[in-house]
């Protein structure tokens, strides 16, 4: 009779410990499977710009042509704020019609003159921004003309220089086709100038 007794007190001590035992063994292996399950990370990043524009067709503005320096087209002078990383050219406000300008003006929004450089192969980066005509006038009533670029064409390495010539309130944009572009003129000039209604005229082209 005591032996069934302490048997049965031995049993009842230890299935509990048993099945403690095994849910802890349980726990143990199943955790880290139940936690890697639930720690998934987010999928792949989307392919950069699903869908974006082509090469403009109706003009310079290559938005998968090559990097630009950073750090070139910078200069001194009206509203500057440097300049070189690709961008597209907006389509709309362009004020040089020529297909094979190697620099595209852009009118702003508050009637000023954003420049773009335009590549060999059709890239373009962004330049500097100048005030409106009505602004140059008033800050430059006359006198020489005042330089508002000098810089060059990060594609190219070609200089661009953009003065402001208060006696015609017109901008003069100078700069030269890129490298190649004529074999018996290999630095021909590409010089305009652009007046307060936006028309241009080439002086060499």
């Amino acid at each position: 009779m005591l032996q069934t007794t302490r048997s049965l007190n031995l049993r009842d001590t230890l299935v509990p410990c048993l099945l403690a035992l095994l849910l802890a063994l349980v726990m143990i292996v199943a955790l880290p499977a139940i936690a890697s399950a639930q720690d998934v990370g987010p999928g792949p990043p989307p392919p950069p710009n699903p869908g974006g524009p082509p090469t403009d067709p109706d003009g310079p503005g290559d938005p998968s042509g090559p990097e630009g320096d950073p750090n070139a087209g910078n200069g001194n002078g009206d509203n500057m704020m440097g300049g070189g990383m690709k961008a597209p050219i907006p389509k709309s406000n362009r004020i040089v019609l020529h297909a094979a300008t190697p620099v595209q003006l852009i009118k702003t929004g508050d009637d000023g003159l954003h420049l773009y450089f335009i590549g060999a192969d059709g890239s373009t980066y962004t330049g500097p921004t100048f005030s409106s005509f009505a602004m140059l006038e008033e800050m430059h009533p006359s006198g020489a003309g005042v330089s508002l670029f000098d810089g060059s064409n990060p594609s190219t390495g070609q200089p661009v220089t953009v003065d402001y010539l208060p006696d015609e309130n017109r901008i003069f944009v100078k700069t030269f086709y890129p490298p190649g572009h004529d074999k018996y003129n290999p630095n021909k000039a590409y010089d305009f100038t652009v007046d307060d209604k936006y028309k241009v005229k080439h002086v060499n082209w």
